[in-house]
């Protein structure tokens, strides 16, 4: 009776140890996963005292037309079209502010899981040293006239063309994600690296970024 009380205290003293280990490890975790939110947030934030983080850049070439017909006492003067061709620079990433604590978890498989806020467009700058204008005037006009207001016309159409085209890129090409992820890695690895995570793989899914260690 007496052997089988010592094993009762024993299985009781053994199962109180292994809670209180599972709990220190789920303490540690805690705080580890606390660490962690506040250095990322942290550095990220301290990488874009704008607000905004650029993690990436792309060139979009987009063609823009203005034309204009004529007719005088009924006779066809012609129609002048100016088309204007020309490649732009997108800026893009995304407001560190929208980057909140709760979006970053330190899973059970020790994976820092961040999830990556929208991304959207900094700015669009025409690359006008690779401007191309071809203006066609009509057989009765002057280009002096309708062919300078088609240039200039079309060329007031350029930076909402551009947009148009970034905006259009961002959302249908996998490669803005791409370079989101792998420059937030490269903010990670060493914000990371000082909590005794070295290296730091990260994967890109639809609407995350993971950290692996």
């Amino acid at each position: 009776m007496r052997k089988l009380r010592w094993i009762g205290i024993g299985l009781l003293l053994a199962g109180s140890l292994w809670v209180g280990y599972r709990l220190g490890r789920w303490w540690q975790h805690l705080q580890l996963e606390e660490v962690v939110r506040q250095r990322v947030v942290t550095t990220v934030q301290q990488e874009a005292p704008a607000s905004f983080l650029v993690v990436g850049t792309a060139t979009v070439l987009v063609t823009v037309e203005a034309s204009s017909h004529k007719e005088w006492l009924g006779i066809d003067l012609g129609t002048t079209t100016a088309r204007v061709r020309v490649p732009g620079t997108v800026h893009y990433g995304f407001d560190v502010r929208a980057l909140r604590p709760e979006m970053i978890r330190l899973r059970p498989d020790r994976v820092v899981e961040v999830v990556l806020p929208p991304l959207a467009i900094q700015a669009v700058e025409p690359q006008l040293e690779a401007l191309e204008i071809e203006t066609r005037v009509g057989w009765a006009r002057l280009y002096r006239s309708s062919g300078r207001r088609m240039e200039q016309e079309a060329l007031r159409q350029i930076n909402t063309a551009l947009r148009r085209q970034a905006e259009a890129y961002l959302t249908d090409s996998p490669m803005p994600r791409h370079y989101a992820a792998k420059a937030l890695r490269q903010l990670l690895v060493p914000v990371l690296a000082t909590v005794g995570i070295d290296s730091v793989q990260v994967v890109v899914a639809p609407s995350r970024i993971l950290v692996e260690k």
